[in-house]
């Protein structure tokens, strides 16, 4: 038995030495210090209506994906970026089966700025307007719309909810968060001087009822959670002294507060190094907190809304809720548009949304991801049409494309479905290499090829094959 390990151990290595000239098709991650291997693009998505029991249905979407390029990963000006000339169109054909007219509200989620907008060297002073890269038509006609920001992703549960929510014109209502609770400013100080100790932690012990009292932490918190029920935690690590400030909302809360060790900190017994001080700042009121946070970018009750009604319930904790970042940047917030449209009865209305296409890039594999499961929503959906043009080949494409005739720098796909397909609309395009005859790859193994791409997974299943004949071959001789 040994013996036989050791021939196949043997054998598997001999086989991988020699496929390994092969081997220059794998494409794996390569990682440096100079630069991440991994930019983040955004996801696409098409049109969704609002209203709940919305009579609009869909009769037809045709969508349209056009590839003449790749994304860089670095882009040195607004003009380099905004000339990029990827993009999706959706158009959908509306139909309004009643007998009354309906005026209907839509979003149409069109992403945060990719990694690759001036790469890692973006500056705020450096920010430009690239929302006319985005369109929305009615007939043929500009829709007038507005800008709405979320912060939850869109492959995320509730990002429906969420955009009703920052959709509304007025502050939502909720349960516990009004613009007028109460908020209570606290203020900590700690300090380890005298404690022989250079680093520590900061140990804040909170009892309360998450029914009548909400806790708005920050700073460097790294740590927070139920001790048991009605008592939490939050630990502030320490680097000689700290002064750390939390907000409480509703009732106030019972405060104690003591330095510990790094070695003690998380212990259930232990014996603190000092205590902190514990001090009382402003008494205002949440609205008047958010308000100072705002970003002059958002107004106020989308930033109302989407703090309640988005960032709350995606870092809801114990009821601790972490208050950093209440002052967002523009580019780490989703941007929407809100749109209205009039279709008469038994009208129809051709509504096209288009946006730049920007995947996902790891090493040199670009993924892109078109969002069709928020189309669910309509009353009804009829045809779908996919239409993909690529001066690059295509592969692992969740959808089982069709080649159509092309040009000699552009190939063409297709696909139709009855119906809205199931899933999300997914591809990848590898190496930026030239399409050879636009083959799409949507084999059994997505995720294998996603790694090591397709001419990859092809090499990987030759040195396999080697192995069995060498283990085979050496097992036959040994037992002659």
């Amino acid at each position: 038995m040994k013996a036989s390990k050791r021939i196949f151990s043997a054998a598997a290595a001999l086989a991988l030495l020699a496929a390994m000239p092969a081997c220059g098709a794998l494409t794996f991650p390569a990682h440096a210090n100079s630069a991440p291997a991994y930019w983040r693009g955004a996801t696409a998505s098409g049109a969704t209506a609002l209203e709940k029991n919305c009579p609009i249905e869909v009769e037809r979407e045709d969508l349209t994906l056009t590839l003449p390029e790749l994304p860089a990963s670095y882009y040195a000006t607004a003009e380099e970026f905004l000339g990029y000339g990827a993009n999706v169109e959706a158009a959908y054909t509306f139909y309004n089966p009643t007998d009354e007219a309906v005026d209907v509200t839509l979003a149409f989620p069109f992403g945060e700025r990719p990694d690759y907008v001036y790469g890692y060297n973006y500056n705020e002073e450096d920010k430009f307007d690239d929302t006319a890269r985005y369109t929305v038509t009615a007939d043929g006609e500009e829709v007038a719309r507005d800008v709405r920001y979320v912060y939850r992703s869109y492959d995320r549960d509730g990002f429906h909810t969420v955009l009703t929510n920052v959709a509304s014109d007025e502050k939502i209502e909720d349960d516990f968060y009004s613009p007028d609770l109460v908020c209570h400013t606290h203020v900590v100080d700690a300090t380890l001087k005298n404690t022989g100790e250079e680093q520590g932690y900061l140990s804040v012990m909170l009892s309360y009822s998450p029914q009548r009292t909400r806790i708005l932490f920050g700073g460097n918190a790294v740590y927070t959670w139920g001790v048991r029920e009605g008592e939490y935690q939050i630990l502030y690590r320490m680097d000689g002294g700290l002064t750390a400030a939390f907000y409480s909302l509703g009732e106030e809360p019972q405060i104690t507060a003591a330095v510990y060790s790094t070695d003690a900190a998380f212990k259930a017994v232990r014996t603190p190094l000092c205590a902190a001080e514990i001090s009382d700042g402003e008494t205002t009121t949440f609205g008047a907190l958010l308000e100072a946070k705002r970003p002059a970018f958002i107004g106020e009750n989308n930033y109302y809304n989407l703090i309640v009604a988005d960032y709350f319930q995606m870092s809801d904790n114990f009821g601790a809720l972490d208050v950093l970042p209440l002052s967002f940047r523009e580019e780490e917030l989703s941007r929407v548009y809100v749109y209205s449209l009039h279709i008469p009865a038994h009208g129809r209305v051709l509504n096209t949304v288009k946006a730049p296409l920007y995947p996902d890039i790891e090493s040199r594999t670009y993924l892109y991801r078109y969002l069709l499961s928020p189309a669910q929503g309509w009353a009804k959906f009829g045809e779908f049409h996919l239409t993909l043009r690529s001066n690059f080949e295509i592969s692992d494409c969740s959808l089982p494309l069709t080649q159509s005739s092309g040009t000699e720098e552009e190939f063409l796909y297709e696909y139709t479905h009855e119906g809205l397909p199931l899933g999300e609309l997914t591809f990848l395009v590898r190496d930026g290499a030239p399409s050879q005859g636009g083959n799409v790859i949507s084999g059994p193994f997505p995720i294998l090829t996603l790694f090591v791409g397709v001419k990859g997974f092809f090499v990987v299943a030759e040195i396999v094959a080697a192995v069995v004949i060498v283990v085979v071959f050496c097992v036959r001789r040994r037992r002659k």
